[in-house]
């Protein structure tokens, strides 16, 4: 399949005679000017090489590349322009941050060497990328399965709270909701530095002596400095690390989050949603403890409004009591299931992953499972959790 070039220019017969020149290289979009060609790549599609004049009415090139970075960052810009002076190669370079910089008249060879230079640092981006997703991804699945097998009661907090968020980031119609699902798959890390006793009290929310608060309060540091060591996941180290910060009163609207930093907003999410969780494993149904969060008036209206869909989604589909054979990926654990002498294995809200049944089934074999157990069961199970991952 041939790869897409983009090329951006203000006179039309210098656009025909690049189509005709590179036609059979490349499927070929053109744009008369900056604003237009902005279109063409808001339009969707993955344009691997984008070719721009330097000057051209209202928006200049490099101004546009700026632009074009921001929407398709896996797209090679290149600058051609008859204006071979030193100030206009530096622009380039620096705000438009161009792989190659040419001068009209460019020769026929020069330019088709380019531009397969272009699509092979194209590649290079998109595989680079992807190893790099799927590594990441590789890691927190890797992560969160261990969490599984260490901690329940934590790794129950995790896939609630994940889910939480990832709602709460939808709803408001937040950028790199992948972040935020992280994070909150992330943060209960820290939890597994408790004691068992004092997590499943801290999560019942029974009494604490003052030493086991400060430990709860600590969890959060612990998570950021292990979550930091990984790439790319220093923004989602700080959204962790500032969850039971006092936080600066929230905007007035939804749309006013995006003037805050990132970390800000990651924080906000986590803290409403670790409240919410934290009602509902102290026994309040769903709704009724939307209202309670409603109640204290700390979460802004329009959060709150968010988990009433939330809360809505979360209570469709039937309950059935079932054994640990019957268990399906589609499930989501509708009390705690323990082993026959009290062993909390499995938290009540948790999705039911393949570590989850593998997990039950080890410990069915061995001391015992208690059985029956409620499940729940969605109306709609392909919409369910399958497993514990991220989109990243």
């Amino acid at each position: 399949m041939k790869p897409r070039a983009l090329f951006v220019d203000d006179e039309p017969h210098v656009l025909s005679a690049l189509k005709r020149q590179f036609h059979n290289l490349f499927v070929i979009d053109t744009a008369s000017c900056g604003e237009d060609g902005l279109e063409v790549l808001q339009g969707g599609g993955r344009f691997a090489v984008v070719v721009s004049d330097y000057r051209m009415p209202g928006m200049s090139g490099v101004a546009f590349l700026a632009k074009a970075r921001e929407i398709a960052p896996d797209t090679v810009r290149v600058v051609l322009t008859g204006q071979a002076d030193m100030e206009a190669a530096i622009s380039a370079v620096n705000e438009g941050n161009v792989f190659r910089f040419l001068t009209k008249p460019c020769p026929a060879f020069e330019l088709v060497r380019a531009l397969q230079a272009c699509v092979a640092q194209h590649h290079l981006l998109i595989a680079e990328r992807e190893l790099l997703e799927q590594t990441l991804a590789g890691v927190v699945k890797m992560l969160t399965e261990v969490l599984a097998l260490v901690s329940p009661d934590a790794f129950g907090r995790a896939t609630r709270t994940k889910d939480c968020v990832l709602h709460l980031a939808h709803a408001l119609r937040l950028p790199a909701a992948w972040q935020f699902e992280m994070a909150a798959l992330l943060a209960p890390v820290g939890l597994i530095s408790l004691p068992p006793d004092t997590l499943t009290r801290a999560l019942g929310g029974l009494m604490l002596s003052p030493a086991e608060r400060d430990a709860v309060a600590g969890h959060p540091r612990v998570a950021a400095s292990l979550v930091g060591h990984i790439p790319r996941l220093d923004l989602v180290a700080q959204m962790i690390a500032r969850q039971f910060d006092a936080l600066p009163d929230a905007p007035a609207t939804a749309e006013g989050l995006g003037a805050e930093p990132p970390s800000t907003v990651g924080a906000r999410l986590l803290q409403i949603a670790t409240a919410l969780d934290d009602r509902l494993m102290q026994g309040a149904g769903d709704r009724e403890a939307v209202s309670d969060l409603r109640k204290t008036g700390a979460y802004p209206a329009y959060m709150v409004d968010a988990l009433e869909t939330f809360a809505a989604r979360r209570v469709d589909g039937r309950v059935r009591e079932i054994g640990v054979k019957e268990l399906n990926t589609f499930m989501v654990l509708d009390q705690d299931v323990c082993s026959r002498a009290g062993l909390l294995l499995v938290s009540k809200g948790q999705p039911v992953t393949v570590a989850v049944i593998q997990r039950l089934r080890t410990f069915a074999q061995g001391i015992g499972v208690r059985e029956p157990f409620r499940v729940r069961i969605p109306s709609d199970p392909a919409s369910s959790t399958v497993d514990a991952g991220v989109a990243v």
